[in-house]
């Protein structure tokens, strides 16, 4: 069966072999033109012994393994040598290999002979081949023991009691580690009470998952840190409500256990709610910043009612944000933040100059790029009134919202001059206008979440923070009515008297007209304008001084721009009025 000449193998002959210069040369080309392995396997019959050896990984996993198996004293010697002859081959060829090698003897004897050329990764993988644990005990010992490879190799390969044997052969921090890749309930009972254990402590003692071990280190260790972290890594939600309960701050309390409690309905949410129609199909986003005098320990909570998550937030003093998941304009949403707002109230947080109130409406809800360009009319010739009335009435901007919250109209003036939203530039998509218009997020009106998979959403960042839920539902309200009123206006006739409304906002330069035009044009229902009549009046009234210097310099202009709505083309323009 040994090959005699490559060329009278007529198995072979579709081969072209007229470019290759010696007989090794031609044993690599017709090994890299078979296609199939059992092919491969045959061909593998036909060379001398040192061939087979040399082009050993050319052929398939099973064939590899059975010639080592035949050959191992000799092949071990080279192996390296031997993998060099095929670049191809790869560190997950090298552990296939070794599936297929049925003797655990060779199998020990291959890794051993290869684990130098080997990451850590498939390392562990291939000694989870061996079928009896004292091959990888034995590796461990004559090859890996005092490598780089060590800790992680006993943390994943090792078994549990193979762990705990080990130990000493580590640093504590190393041992740290290990310990908590320990599944064996038992064993790391020993470890809870190891000093070098004390920054994973409650994670031990929650994955022992005795009641009693942990009801014990509860009341034994004085630290609320532990006590808070333990509280959130047990997963028994009995014994998660019995634990929040022992705790000494019944503010805390409070806060953890609405976790773990139903929801009741308010009245209060209900009337204030079915006053204002908004489209069930706006989705709705709120990020209640806050602060506490004992932010520390709050700041170890995750959730409040389960699905608000709380998220650290440096520009924030003292406090946090608290993310609502997404939300309709309904009862059950809206009195599930009422909750929230009631709860936060009664763990006596607060909010102060460095908190603000961002409101996302969901973006999916426009349908055409021209529901994008009412928007930013709308916004535009309000701009300066809605930092007004999105604030509590008898308060002013906090001083961050130049920094966190700019104004843009300015911007989109800019814009249009530049021919920004001309058709040709917004070939390539609404988003890409936004993004060139406002390079950041630190905007009023927030565009760069448009069209992103995890956030699609338009962000109203003026707002100052709010846990006052009938502040923050009046801010909800204008939000979602001026995005739902942007995309309805597109579609109205320009004889419809809302129409006519929204299209005077850009021929007036009188901000109380302007006022409620807008207020027209979002609330049908009267008694809905009062609290923005109220809170513009007043909050007006708080910055006077600098806003009549303002309004002064305008008069005294003979023009000043402002966005208008071309009705006939459906896009923006610039208009001196």
């Amino acid at each position: 069966m040994i090959i005699g000449s490559i060329d009278n193998l007529k198995k072979y002959k579709s081969i072209d072999l007229t470019d290759c210069k010696t007989r090794q040369d031609k044993i690599v080309k017709i090994f890299k033109n078979l296609k199939y392995n059992t092919d491969k396997d045959i061909f593998f019959k036909y060379l001398t012994s040192d061939e087979k050896t040399k082009y050993l990984f050319y052929t398939s996993y099973d064939n590899i393994a059975s010639y080592i198996t035949k050959k191992h004293k000799t092949i071990f010697k080279n192996i390296k040598e031997i993998i060099k002859e095929n670049p191809s081959v790869n560190e997950y060829d090298l552990k296939r290999v070794m599936e297929e090698i049925k003797s655990e003897d060779i199998k020990y004897e291959y890794l051993c002979s290869i684990y130098s050329i080997m990451n850590h990764f498939y390392l562990e993988q291939a000694a989870i081949v061996f079928k009896d644990n004292k091959y990888i005990i034995k590796f461990y010992l004559n090859k890996i023991r005092y490598s780089k490879y060590s800790v992680d190799y006993v943390k994943r390969v090792l078994s549990d009691t193979d762990k705990s044997y080990f130990l000493k052969d580590f640093n504590d921090e190393e041992k740290a580690s290990i310990i908590l890749y320990i599944q064996d309930k038992n064993i790391l009972k020993k470890y809870v009470d190891a000093p070098y254990l004390s920054k994973y402590r409650s994670t031990i003692v929650a994955r022992t998952e005795d009641t009693n071990l942990i009801l014990d280190k509860f009341i034994q260790i004085d630290s609320l840190t532990f006590k808070l972290n333990l509280i959130n890594k047990v997963k028994d939600n009995d014994l998660k409500k019995m634990l929040i309960c022992m705790l000494d701050d019944k503010n805390l309390m409070e806060f953890l256990i609405s976790n773990e409690t139903n929801l009741s309905n308010s009245d209060l949410v209900k009337k204030q709610c079915e006053t204002t129609l908004i489209d069930k199909n706006i989705t709705i986003g709120v990020e209640l910043e806050a602060c506490n005098e004992d932010i520390k320990n709050f700041n170890k909570t995750k959730t409040v009612f389960n699905d608000f998550n709380i998220k650290q937030d440096l520009s924030v003093k003292s406090g946090f944000e608290i993310v609502s998941p997404i939300l309709h304009y309904n009862l059950t949403d809206m009195n599930k933040l009422y909750q929230v707002c009631e709860l936060l109230k009664r763990c006596n947080f607060y909010t102060d100059q460095s908190c603000g109130g961002h409101i996302h409406i969901g973006a999916s809800y426009f349908t055409s790029k021209q529901d994008y360009y009412m928007l930013v009319y709308l916004y535009s010739n309000v701009e300066n009134i809605l930092y007004y009335i999105t604030d509590k009435e008898g308060t002013i901007k906090r001083s961050s919202v130049e920094r966190f919250a700019m104004k843009s109209k300015e911007q989109y003036l800019k814009a249009i001059d530049e021919g920004l939203f001309d058709k040709e530039h917004l070939d390539d998509g609404i988003k890409d206008t936004f993004d060139e218009i406002n390079k950041d997020r630190y905007k009023g009106l927030n565009f760069k979440n448009v069209g992103s998979e995890y956030k699609n959403t338009i962000e109203f960042r003026m707002p100052n923070g709010e846990i006052e839920f009938t502040e923050l539902l009046s801010n909800i309200k204008l939000f979602a009515r001026l995005i739902e009123m942007s995309h309805k206006l597109v579609q109205m006739d320009k004889t419809d008297i809302i129409k006519q409304k929204a299209l005077k906002l850009s021929s007036t330069k009188d901000e109380l007209e302007k006022l409620n035009l807008l207020l027209e044009i979002l609330f049908p229902n009267p008694s809905d304008r009062i609290i923005y009549l109220k809170r513009y009046k007043t909050n007006y009234s708080l910055t006077q001084k600098e806003t009549e210097q303002i309004t002064s310099s305008l008069r005294d202009k003979l023009f000043y721009e402002v966005v208008a709505y071309d009705e006939e083309n459906h896009s923006l323009v610039k208009k001196i009025i």
